[in-house]
């Protein structure tokens, strides 16, 4: 490899040139490429993450029936004695694991160390780009991933939130139409519509999705979506006494009291799952009471201690992920897919 030269740009041969430096307008790196994951932000600010000491997997029980033993009866009448070992089911999730490095050139650092020229300090500026990065892989897989699409990672609202329409099973346990998927999956939490009648089909989900006095308390969706609830939220406006001011347009929006907000990582111009066809986008309803990013102690974007390569003048670290997203109760959410996107 051929040593850079980067003397040459400040070789001037005229005055205001070589008696001025560049002034730069930021102390910072200006970033153009990572998206909003405002859904994962949501998530870790509502304390929905669960940092747990290992396990094979990631388990929870679920009771799927009732006792067939319940009866009204009179009298010397007799009384059904039914077994229930069928009614616990138990849902397993594995462990899924990301990973990221960083390698520094030590010249670069001594370059950049201390120079009075310095937009910004070069490990810290790439350390922390290189944790956007982790952090976008996560942001992306737990709304967009299914075992189907990836199995290497995180199991997502995708596959979680479902009727059997993109995926069979969640946490090994029947989404599909059944006895058992049901109650499991989301059949009545599905929906594909036009625009015309989002809010109303929004509402509708919203009120399938309450159970036991819960219902979903944020939302989420993507800029095509966010401007079309918005378009008809302000068909709604009304003037404001006293002085009937008129206030259109938004961007805090509120959907039944609970967050609606834009996160990049919900898909935009897809077909939709149920018809193949259309290219619109997704609407979520969640219930925060039944989430939780569950983690692994140890790796929770936990940053190695530098090391320095045997070959060559380089430093390197790594930061280690292990996680999955627990859906406790699927049908404790709903999902739509807009056509009008």
């Amino acid at each position: 490899m051929a040593a850079p030269s980067f003397a040459s740009g400040y070789q001037f041969t005229n005055t205001l040139n070589s008696l001025n430096r560049d002034h730069s307008l930021t102390d910072f790196v200006i970033d153009l490429v990572f998206q909003s994951m405002k859904g994962l932000d949501f998530l870790r600010q509502r304390e929905m993450v669960d940092e747990v000491d290992g396990g094979l997997a990631a388990t929870w029980t679920v009771n799927v029936g009732k006792s067939p033993n319940t009866v009204w009866y009179a009298g010397d009448q007799d009384l059904p004695v039914g077994s229930i070992n069928n009614n616990v089911y138990t849902a397993a999730l594995d462990w899924k694991f990301l990973d990221d490095a960083l390698v520094v050139l030590f010249t670069d650092v001594l370059m950049n160390d201390g120079s009075p020229d310095a937009v910004a300090n070069y490990v810290t500026a790439q350390l922390d780009i290189t944790k956007m990065s982790i952090v976008q892989g996560l942001a992306t897989a737990w709304i967009t991933n299914t075992f189907l699409l990836n199995p290497l990672a995180v199991d997502g609202l995708a596959g979680s939130i479902d009727n059997g329409t993109v995926v069979p099973t969640y946490a090994g346990i029947p989404v599909t139409a059944g006895a058992v998927g049901n109650l499991w999956g989301c059949a009545t939490q599905t929906n594909y519509n036009v625009t015309g009648s989002l809010l109303g089909n929004m509402q509708t989900l919203d009120v399938a999705a309450q159970i036991d006095n819960a219902r979903p308390d944020f939302y989420m969706t993507n800029r095509l979506n966010y401007a079309s609830v918005i378009a008809l939220l302000t068909t709604l406006d009304r003037y404001i006494q006293p002085d009937l001011a008129r206030t259109t347009g938004s961007v805090d929006v509120s959907f039944n009291s609970g967050p609606l907000f834009i996160d990049s990582n919900v898909p935009t111009g897809v077909v939709s799952p149920s018809t193949g066809a259309g290219s619109g986008g997704f609407i979520y309803g969640l219930n925060s009471r039944y989430l939780k990013l569950v983690v692994l102690r140890g790796a929770y974007f936990d940053v190695e201690e530098w090391q320095k390569s045997q070959t060559n003048n380089t430093y390197f670290t790594r930061i280690h992920l292990g996680c999955n997203l627990v859906n406790f109760k699927p049908a404790a959410h709903w999902v739509l897919w807009n056509s009008g996107g």
